[in-house]
């Protein structure tokens, strides 16, 4: 029920948007411009959703509710407008942007216009296409960092502070990608990137 209810309220909200008809060409080209987001933790908020609104995706953030772990989710409100919910609960810009591209794959990837995507860790493998999330997954992480460049930069085991921020440069997005993906694969702890994480600044009206 708790979850039904942050769903709702993110529907709630992209009522009063003006989202254009959908359409894919537009979200693809849009993407190196979120990828520049990633650098902004103040003020990306409102150029977020414009343009996701001009691709006819509606973005809502909508503040963690008790008895929910969710992410984000995807799902279609009409066959041309596509809504996106975004928690307030994971502010770090690290998992926030990672759980937005991951919301983004699943809209790419085409998958089911007829389904919620939910991305909840606690929610029951039942209610789960593993495959379908597992492709989100990689969407957001390949869009994010390529793999052969993260591989190329993993390989010379320098993680200092100059050389992530050089590499993160490089990519065009924010260094806290950069950390977070080195954490997620264990190359360091989260304890050891936790004085470079970021938390991000944004309204959700």
């Amino acid at each position: 029920y708790a979850l039904m209810a942050w769903l709702r309220q993110g529907e709630i909200q992209a009522q009063d948007l003006k989202i254009e008809p959908f359409s894919l060409t537009r979200l693809k080209e849009s993407i190196p411009f979120f990828r520049t987001l990633t650098a902004c933790p103040v003020g990306f908020a409102s150029e977020l959703k414009v343009e996701c609104a001009k691709c006819g995706v509606a973005v809502s953030f909508v503040p963690s509710i008790r008895g929910t772990a969710v992410h984000g989710a995807t799902r279609w409100l009409k066959p041309d407008r596509a809504l996106i919910c975004l928690s307030l609960r994971y502010s770090w810009s690290d998992i926030f942007w990672f759980s937005f591209f991951h919301e983004i794959g699943h809209i790419i990837k085409g998958h089911s216009k007829k389904a919620t995507f939910i991305n909840d860790p606690e929610l029951p493998l039942d209610y789960i296409n593993i495959t379908v999330e597992d492709e989100a997954d990689e969407y957001a992480r390949e869009t994010l960092i390529p793999a052969k460049q993260f591989s190329d930069f993993a390989a010379k085991k320098n993680f200092s502070k100059r050389e992530v921020e050089l590499f993160a440069g490089s990519m065009g997005v924010a260094p806290e990608i950069v950390w977070g993906r080195l954490a997620k694969d264990g190359l360091v702890t989260w304890k050891q990137i936790s004085a470079y994480r970021k938390r991000l600044t944004f309204s959700h009206s």
